[in-house]
Formats: structure tokens, sequence, C-alpha cells
């Protein structure tokens, strides 16, 4: 065979040979998706910890014999003598306890149907006029009658926390509320809420606040 046929006959092999090499698959060689990054575990430890320090926070000042200013607003005379809310005390615990503005705008927006409706009383006449909670009910304003983040009005011990999920700058975490009889038999001392609450916190700045609690499954 002559040395120039020879040449193109072993270019031409070499050539068929990486043909024959290659794949069909267009994505072969690309590296595949690296999977979304697991939470933290500093994340779910703050996460954890701010749902347990609120409802720690939260059993404790309606149990206790302390004001209930602490944990809802209270009735107070404005600079007209006029009855209105106070829930500066309020809210400052909440943000103390890392609750997002957006809620804490949402749960005084409840309020304001109150407000307007006491513009109308004299605060000197409030035992009169209001005189039990139907009273208060007729006006938007016996959120006294039962504890705002449990949407009930037992009073709970503890919390178990069920699950934590953490999505990027988001968190859910699912509650249980318990009660405990010490006195009880040991089998029943606990007893634990049937339906649990999600408590949904966002990531602002670098913390986490709490931005809902959900009821949607209280039932």
């Amino acid at each position: 065979m002559p040395a120039r046929a020879y040449v193109y006959y072993c270019l031409s092999a070499l050539l068929l040979a990486g043909c024959q090499g290659q794949t069909s698959e267009p994505d072969a060689g690309v590296p595949a998706a690296a999977p979304p990054p697991a939470a933290a575990p500093a994340d779910t430890a703050v996460v954890n910890r701010t749902v347990r320090n609120f409802y720690a926070w939260y059993g404790k000042a309606i149990s206790s014999e302390g004001p209930q200013t602490e944990f809802q607003p209270d009735f107070v005379a404005d600079a007209q003598g006029r009855l209105t809310l106070d829930y500066r005390r309020y809210f400052a615990n909440l943000r103390r306890l890392h609750f997002a503005e957006s809620l804490i705008r949402r749960e005084m927006a409840t309020y304001q149907p109150c407000i307007d409706t006491l513009r109308a009383i004299p605060y000197a006449q409030r035992d009169s006029l209001l005189d039990d909670v139907d009273d208060y009910e007729q006006r938007d304003c016996a959120f006294f009658d039962s504890y705002r983040w449990t949407r009930s009005q037992d009073r709970f011990t503890g919390i178990r926390l069920q699950q934590t999920r953490i999505m990027g700058d988001s968190a859910a975490v699912q509650v249980q509320l318990f009660e405990y009889y010490p006195d009880n038999e040991a089998a029943s001392r606990y007893y634990f809420w049937e339906t649990p609450y999600t408590v949904r916190l966002t990531r602002a700045a670098g913390a986490w606040l709490i931005s809902d609690i959900d009821f949607s499954d209280k039932r």
C-alpha cells in the first residue's frame, strides 16, 4: 500500500473509532445537579428553640396570677377619658420572643374593630355598660375569653415538637401541646392535645422570626 494511502487509512480508522466511542445521550459527561442542601443543624436548633421559648413563656404567662397585660391588650382610658386598648406591653413581649413585624401588624389589626366601638364609651362607665362577656362580644372585644395563640380556653403545661421542616429561608414546626397531671397514675399523667398547630418562621437579616401560627387544622 502506498505511504500516502496508508496514512489516509490510519486517519480514517482513528476517526471512525472516535465516532463509535461517542454516546447518543445528550447529557453524557455532564455532572448531575447537586441536590438541595440539607438544613444546617444550627438552623434547626435555632428554629426549635425559638418556638419552645415562645410557648414556654406563653404557657407560664396564661397560667400565672400576674397581669394579663403580659399576653393580651388592656382596657384603659385614652387622653379624652374614653375607653380604648393598650397593647404596648403585650407587643413588646412578642417582639422580644422573635415575632415578625408582619405578624404583629396583623395581630394589631384584629383589635381595631374593638377600638372603634370602644370610642363611644366613657372609661368611667365601663363596668355599667360592659357587664358580661356578651356585651364585649357585641363590640368585638371578647378577645380575653380564650387564649389567642392556642384558640382555646384551656391552659397547657408544655409542648412537644413533632416535626421541623426548613426550606431555604422558611421553616415550619408542628407543635403539639400537652397538659401534665402529676397526681395521676404514671400512664395518664400526660394529656396531649389532639390536633397540632403549625408555627411558621421566616429568616430575615440572619434571624429566624415567627411569621404565622396556623390553626387551620384546629378542630
